[in-house]
């Protein structure tokens, strides 16, 4: 099915959970100030909306925290695999809300991870969590592409990739042409953050990424997966 929804904001009580193959998209698409939000009241805690199913597709929507007992927007493949989960001209806005992750691919369980995931033209801002978080099954033929990353936090994370333990899980990924922006003169944000040793990452390529301002501690984790 596709939705197509009217201008406005639709304000969630408790988790919302799509189902398979459905298409969330604003009648009016208007890039980094979407006509259409999604936000959560006090009652939510947790997860805002929960993917754990295939071929999700969202268009110019914004994910907003409405409340400091949110603790992500959206969570994928937590509860069960995900192919194909497309994110394009949205909105993670975590509204300075405490430790709000915006897209959560860490899975507790280390069990599922999604494939193919897509974040395209997308904007995250006002968060103090980690921006997108991926966990240690990786995001296999993932498209992370033209996305604006603004920190919230001088000790934040953007991008975090934990460590696969193997060369080849989660591998052929792109994080390719974002831009990185920090959160005051003297902060230490870490653009995209690699944790692990030597070749035991899941290998993608990071490539053609601008990270403004030299103060930032670290724009990409250095010596893994050269």
């Amino acid at each position: 099915d596709e939705m197509v929804i009217a201008p406005g904001t639709y304000t969630l009580t408790a988790t919302f959970t799509p189902l398979a193959n459905q298409t969330f998209r604003a009648a009016v698409v208007r890039a980094n100030f979407p006509t259409v939000t999604i936000t959560s009241t006090s009652a939510l805690t947790g997860d805002m909306i929960t993917v754990d199913v295939s071929g999700l597709y969202f268009e110019g929507i914004q994910f907003l925290a409405g409340d400091a007992n949110l603790a992500t927007l959206v969570d994928i493949a937590d509860g069960g695999p995900v192919n194909g989960c497309v994110f394009e001209s949205c909105v993670f806005n975590g509204a300075d809300k405490t430790s709000v992750v915006g897209i959560q691919a860490d899975d507790s369980t280390a069990t599922n991870f999604p494939t193919g995931l897509v974040v395209n033209n997308c904007l995250f801002r006002d968060l103090t969590g980690t921006m997108l978080d991926i966990g240690v099954l990786g995001i296999p033929y993932a498209q992370i592409t033209n996305n604006r990353f603004a920190h919230d936090i001088n000790s934040g994370k953007a991008i975090a990739l934990a460590d696969t333990a193997a060369f080849v899980t989660g591998k052929a990924y792109i994080i390719d042409s974002n831009k990185f922006l920090p959160f005051d003169a003297t902060g230490d944000e870490v653009g995209i953050f690699i944790a692990g040793t030597e070749n035991t990452t899941g290998v993608g390529m990071i490539s053609r990424n601008l990270f403004s301002y030299g103060a930032v501690a670290t724009s990409i984790t250095q010596d893994i997966v050269s």
